[in-house]
């Protein structure tokens, strides 16, 4: 049987594909949290997102790309 966290992600996930919430997704090249590969996925499954690249980065983008994120997120909002 799926454990409660594993349920919760998953129900959070579907949740995400069916929603018209609009979402935001910001990463970094080559990223570390977040992969090309969850780049495309998400690409492909969620609605309503916008995706933007933020330029080189790794870990904590906070730190290397602040200043990148604070325009990002008030262009979206």
């Amino acid at each position: 049987p799926k454990s409660a966290e594993r349920k919760l992600i998953d129900d959070y996930s579907a949740w995400l594909q069916q929603t018209s919430v609009r979402k935001l997704l910001m990463y970094a090249i080559p990223g570390f949290l977040t992969p090309m590969s969850t780049v495309s996925w998400v690409i492909d499954h969620l609605p309503n997102l916008t995706v933007v690249e933020l330029g080189e980065g790794l870990h904590y983008l906070p730190e290397t790309r602040a200043q990148e994120i604070a325009q990002t997120l008030s262009g979206w909002l």
